[in-house]
């Protein structure tokens, strides 16, 4: 499948047992063999499919378009997680580097799929981290998206990245801090038939 083109508007997908259950329009900010950059804007649409969550309505569902500032979203290839950069206030200023555990993301004809896998990291500096959200990995456990054996993985992994990034700092360029949308770049909408396994 080609590179995308900076600019390009694409759907990130969350599926679970191929069967989607959300979509966001996302723009392409780099999509390089190492690293795929796109950005989530404020204001874009969230989708999420009749057939609901698997375990009920999407924690999402409430909201139709993203809140607050956009958020960039830095992945690479064969990587168990995605680096995702937030900003606050009215000056945009640098809040926090998210590391969003979910499974490697995999190319479509639309973007991309991967499966949020609930738990995260977070850093307001990229040196002192903590980790969220361990009781959503327990419900979402008991609600059956996860099973037992894939729930201990998550966490595995998320002990892993845990002491890496104590350890090692992160992999990404920390200028991505200041980076800043084109704002020629138009507001994405999600196409028809996304929620289409």
């Amino acid at each position: 499948m080609p590179a995308w083109r900076p600019g390009n508007v694409i759907v990130r997908r969350d599926v679970w047992r191929g069967l989607p259950y959300t979509g966001m329009p996302v723009i392409v900010v780099s999509d390089e063999p190492e690293l795929l950059a796109v950005y989530l804007p404020e204001g874009a649409p969230l989708g999420f499919p009749q057939s609901g969550w698997p375990g009920g309505r999407h924690p999402w569902s409430a909201f139709s378009s993203w809140q607050g500032h956009g958020v960039l979203m830095l992945q690479r290839p064969g990587d168990a997680y995605a680096v995702w950069v937030f900003w606050e206030g009215a000056g945009r200023v640098f809040s926090r580097w998210y590391v969003n555990l979910q499974a490697p993301f995999r190319r479509t004809p639309l973007g991309f799929d991967t499966q949020d896998h609930e738990l995260d990291l977070w850093s307001p500096d990229g040196r002192t981290w903590h980790r969220k959200d361990d009781d959503h990995l327990d419900r979402r456990e008991a609600e059956g998206l996860f099973t037992p054996v894939e729930a201990a993985a998550v966490r595995r992994e998320a002990d892993r990245l845990l002491a890496e990034l104590r350890t090692d700092g992160g992999w990404w360029d920390e200028g991505w801090a200041a980076w800043e949308p084109d704002e020629a770049w138009p507001r994405p909408t999600l196409p028809p038939g996304w929620e289409r396994a």
